[in-house]
């Protein structure tokens, strides 16, 4: 599972909606095959969808806790580094 992946399913999950989520990233389609990359390493289909609708399960709205999460701390780990070369110290915990 890639980094990129959790955000595209955060933006999916989050727009419901694969045209919007995929202007939201600015990534050109089709980001639906990366987010069925992601299923396939979850093992489980967490945005079920069809020709007209995306859907959120109860597996999506774990993984999207857990994703979400995930993210955040990265770009904390990120602003914490930048100000570790900056001379500062900062854990973030």
């Amino acid at each position: 599972m890639e980094w990129s992946h959790l955000r595209y399913f955060v933006a999916v999950a989050e727009e419901l909606y694969f045209g919007r989520a995929a202007r939201r990233l600015n990534v050109a389609p089709p980001l639906s095959q990366r987010v069925r990359a992601l299923e396939a390493g979850l093992g489980v289909a967490p945005l079920p969808r069809t020709s007209r609708r995306v859907e959120l399960t109860a597996e999506g709205r774990v993984f999207l806790e857990h994703a979400t999460l995930v993210l955040s701390q990265t770009e904390r780990a990120k602003e914490a580094t930048r100000e570790a070369k900056r001379g500062g110290s900062r854990s973030g915990s």
